[in-house]
């Protein structure tokens, strides 16, 4: 038995009220179960109930047995004093209210079919990655889209609070935050932590001060990131090391160098280096003074794309790694990559500053940007596109990536609106 089984069992109210009774033998009337809370506090709230001849609204406290209301310290929460009912699975121990007064309850275990147990523990026991991909089928088309766009929506919130943790250590600053979150960004998962740790060293007052002067930006990323070789064997190198050794001292950066054991060039794509992503943020750096601009007053989504597509400096064409010659020459910032900065960088930014500012307009200027480029393509998207389930654009791929990490993969089906529409069904 879970908790959640029992919030899904008082949502939709799918046990026999006939003849119900508190522990107390008081009847009771369900106006209106309430609404679930997915905050702290009790499970539903602005719950109507009838008991006995008074009508009550307040709030009602669910649990697999009702001593979990001590265990869970609800007995010491004021914010638990409202609780017009506890609802339990069973009931091993009586709970009072801090006056003593009973707390009225009512008791699930034998007013519940067994056809519905057995559903939800056929769903939720399924070792399949999408526990219900037997049945997803038997879902209407219209619960499937709403289930995707709640996903989508709460993939964004997360990436958007993620950001908003670097805003406040940024005091606020949304140009420097932009800054630092497309350069995490452009380390694409593997690199992404040391990338952010590189431009929180680097200041943007120092990018924009030496903005005319690529090379001493890529001095600057280079040093502080830890990668100019001690004995340089080339000039492009070796002239590297003297720009870095003069702006460290200019900038105290001296002892602040990333190690360079940090960076992961295994198992990834040689064009995703840390270095040729390093070069290719300092070339979009000095093309743009003004990072959260560009993300946020871009004209049209072409122009965006097309302003992303940089190729980095003469060296880092034919050169993956320092001293050591590519076989072919080496692209530009590709369209793949372009989309996944669309994605990971510029979509959460809006959604994030529209939270910021209480604007919505914001938030949907995110999933329309998402609605106008290429889906991603994964082991997560197949799984469903295998189901029949649409990827066509960046918001169906987010929406689906959203849907198995917060919702298949824990097994929370009974949060879900596909999972709830086949246990009602």
């Amino acid at each position: 038995m879970r908790e959640d089984f029992l919030h899904f069992i008082w949502q939709y109210q799918y046990f026999d009220k006939s003849g119900l009774q508190t522990t107390e033998d008081q009847q009771v009337n369900i106006i209106h179960p309430g609404f679930h809370n997915q905050d702290s506090g009790p499970d539903f709230t602005q719950s109507k109930i009838k008991i006995a001849d008074i009508e009550w609204v307040g709030q009602v406290e669910i649990h697999i047995m009702s001593s979990a209301w001590k265990q869970h310290g609800h007995d010491t929460d004021a914010n638990y004093d409202n609780v017009i009912l506890h609802v339990v699975w069973e009931q091993d121990q009586p709970i009072r209210y801090a006056d003593g007064k009973p707390i009225p309850t009512i008791v699930l275990k034998d007013r519940v079919a067994i056809e519905l147990l057995q559903k939800s523990d056929s769903l939720l026991k399924n070792p399949d990655c999408v526990p219900c991909q037997q049945s997803i089928h038997n879902v209407p088309e219209i619960n499937l889209i709403a289930m995707k766009e709640r996903a989508l929506m709460e993939r964004l919130t997360l990436k958007s609070q993620e950001l908003n943790i670097l805003l406040q250590h940024n005091d606020y600053d949304w140009e420097e935050t932009s800054y630092q979150w497309l350069a995490r960004n452009m380390g694409f998962k593997i690199n992404a932590d040391p990338m952010l740790r590189v431009a929180q060293l680097v200041r943007l007052k120092w990018i924009k001060k030496h903005r005319n002067e690529p090379p001493l930006l890529e001095a600057l990323l280079f040093g502080v990131a830890g990668l100019i070789p001690q004995n340089p064997d080339d000039q492009y190198s070796t002239q590297l090391m003297r720009d870095y050794h003069f702006l460290s001292e200019k900038y105290q950066l001296q002892g602040k160098e990333r190690a360079a054991q940090e960076w992961k060039f295994m198992r990834t794509r040689p064009a995703n280096f840390p270095t040729i992503r390093l070069a290719q943020l300092a070339v979009l750096l000095s093309q743009q003074p003004n990072i959260f601009g560009l993300f946020t007053q871009f004209e049209s989504l072409k122009q965006l794309l097309k302003t992303l597509a940089v190729s980095q400096s003469e060296y880092w064409k034919t050169h993956y790694r320092f001293g050591v010659p590519a076989k072919q020459k080496i692209a530009g910032l590709g369209k793949s990559s372009i989309q996944n900065l669309m994605i990971n960088t510029v979509a959460p930014l809006l959604a994030a500053y529209g939270n910021h500012i209480n604007d919505d307009s914001w938030f949907e200027k995110a999933i329309e940007l998402l609605d106008g480029i290429a889906p991603e393509h994964n082991a997560i998207t197949r799984t469903y596109t295998n189901l029949g389930i649409n990827n066509n654009t960046a918001f169906d791929s987010q929406a689906l990536i959203g849907l198995y990490k917060m919702y298949c993969r824990p097994k929370k089906c009974l949060q879900c609106q596909v999972g709830t529409y086949l246990l009602r069904a």
